[in-house]
């Protein structure tokens, strides 16, 4: 940090890395005078998970009942503690419909109790009610079981009488959350699910998709959409079954975005495990961890294996191997929830062992996704159900810092990426309505050079350039006056020209 002379003051400022997990943490930053006596300085950080969507929809509820109770933790067999955490949520559940959530509340002399109110209505009355827990620092979520079964009965006071309900967590069941963007995502499952699981019974508590969001499995080569008809459900393609383990990435397609809660037990050390095929295809590779983790520590047991020009992508970024053996590109950290694929040049299968970081906190939400992340600028992007990596070098155009790859399928954009301090872009294209892609290098909003018209050709199972030699396109300068550059945002045409902005109508904005 250098020196300070007497009397100067300096700022410091601490950055969180973007990898670092739901927990507390602490470190401590020493200043040293002359002497070399040191004066601490305690940091304490601590990183909260995204809430759960528990939210109650009180317009049809016109009854309440009310429950005390305390949450108790299983620590190991015959060994619990009562949750001393405010931030942590309770919710109550009839069937997937969250019907009341409470915070946990302590006092001074270290008790802690849970005061929640449950909103009901006839359909309600006399329904089982399943709890939940969300702890606030992993991020997880723990299914709560109580001595007898509970059932709503409106005015009803479970626990009134004097002796609290006592709520405890099991690790014979438990859920992972996953939150989805509108549109597609690549999903995987870190839990052991039942060889009997279904669709409707390992999401029984998400509300979240709608008529005609779909899902897909790659392995079983079919898919399930949702539909209407005697009471919504998922209709499998070929009346067949969709498989759900932890061996598997799914796509999964969403009108609105939101959570979506699997079901299932605690995936054991020994199922951490994903086989890869020899021959350079694409295979999946599902994220089997409960911890965000850095591409090179999470793939630790891949590295004797890697091979330059090797690529894991997710749905909106990927990291390639380069010959100094390093994982470099859009992709950084692997997380929870999220499903990948690797391209792998070994001549035999490898077998990719997970290790699951017991010294960082747990969290089993998937992250800010990568557009949220890089907020610097408006995304323009239409996104698709495939993918294909693009590590590209443009000549023929001087770039500046900060400009933007963009690309083209037709007018629609469909990929774009910020150039790296290689002067890189590792730029993910989605499918669009036609194979041939064309770039365009913007800077400050505008459009300052052009591709021609097929520059690449998109394939869901290919991959363009490496770190050692990216792929070069070529480019031509822009005249600023006359450049007309069009894009769609969030289905809306907007024309750029001369530096205006209009509509498809040609009205200026």
């Amino acid at each position: 940090m250098g020196q300070l002379s007497p009397k100067e003051e300096r700022t410091l400022t601490f950055t969180i890395s973007d990898g670092l997990n739901p927990g507390e943490y602490s470190t401590i930053a020493y200043v040293t005078d002359e002497m070399d006596l040191s004066e601490p300085l305690l940091v304490n950080v601590t990183i909260l998970a995204d809430e759960p969507e528990w939210d109650v929809d009180k317009s049809n509820k016109d009854a309440t009942a009310s429950l005390y109770g305390q949450v108790r933790i299983k620590l190991s067999e015959d060994n619990y503690t009562f949750d001393m955490d405010e931030r942590d949520i309770i919710g109550a559940f009839v069937g997937p419909e969250c019907i009341g959530n409470a915070h946990v509340k302590t006092d001074n002399d270290g008790h802690s109790d849970l005061f929640i109110t449950m909103y009901g209505n006839e359909t309600i009355q006399g329904q089982l009610v399943s709890f939940s827990l969300w702890r606030a620092t992993t991020g997880l979520s723990y299914k709560l079981v109580t001595e007898s079964d509970l059932y709503y009965q409106s005015g009803g006071c479970y626990g009134c009488e004097g002796t609290p309900v006592i709520l405890s967590t099991t690790d014979q069941e438990c859920e992972q959350l996953v939150s989805l963007n509108p549109g597609w995502n690549w999903a995987s499952i870190c839990l052991n699910m039942d060889a009997k699981s279904t669709l409707d019974n390992s999401l029984y508590k998400t509300t979240t998709f709608q008529v005609g969001d779909e899902i897909k499995c790659s392995h079983d080569k079919v898919s399930a959409q949702r539909v209407n008809e005697v009471g919504a459900y998922w209709r499998i393609s070929n009346g067949d079954k969709m498989t759900l383990d932890e061996q598997n990435v799914y796509a999964i397609k969403t009108r609105t975005g939101g959570d979506i809660a699997w079901h299932g037990s605690a995936l054991p050390d020994s199922l951490r495990k994903v086989v890869i095929n020899a021959g350079g295809a694409w295979c999946q590779l599902p994220y089997l961890c409960e911890t965000t983790q850095s591409v090179t520590n999470a793939l630790t047991s891949y590295f004797q294996s890697a091979t330059a020009g090797d690529i894991v992508k997710g749905y909106d970024q990927f990291a390639i191997f380069t010959a100094d053996k390093r994982w470099v590109g859009s992709l950084e950290y692997m997380r929870p929830g999220q499903g990948y694929y690797i391209k792998s040049a070994s001549i035999y299968p490898v077998t990719v062992t997970y290790v699951n970081n017991d010294n960082l906190y747990r969290v089993a939400r998937r992250a800010k996704a990568a557009d949220e992340e890089q907020s610097a600028y408006e995304s323009a992007v239409i996104r698709g159900q495939y993918n294909m990596p693009i590590v590209a070098a443009a000549e023929g155009v001087e770039l500046e810092q900060g400009d933007l790859l963009r690309a083209f399928s037709d007018d629609v954009c469909v990929g774009e990426a910020v150039m790296t301090n290689d002067s890189l872009f590792f730029i993910t294209v989605y499918d669009g309505t036609t194979e041939d892609l064309s770039f365009e290098i913007v800077r400050n909003g505008i459009g300052v050079a052009k591709s021609g018209k097929k520059t690449a050709t998109f394939s869901p199972n290919g991959s363009l350039g490496t770190y050692e030699t990216p792929y070069i396109i070529d480019f031509e300068q822009v005249d600023d006056q006359s450049a007309i550059r069009k894009e769609m945002i969030n289905g809306i045409l907007y024309i750029h020209r001369n530096g205006e902005v209009y509509n498809a109508q040609g009205g200026k904005l």
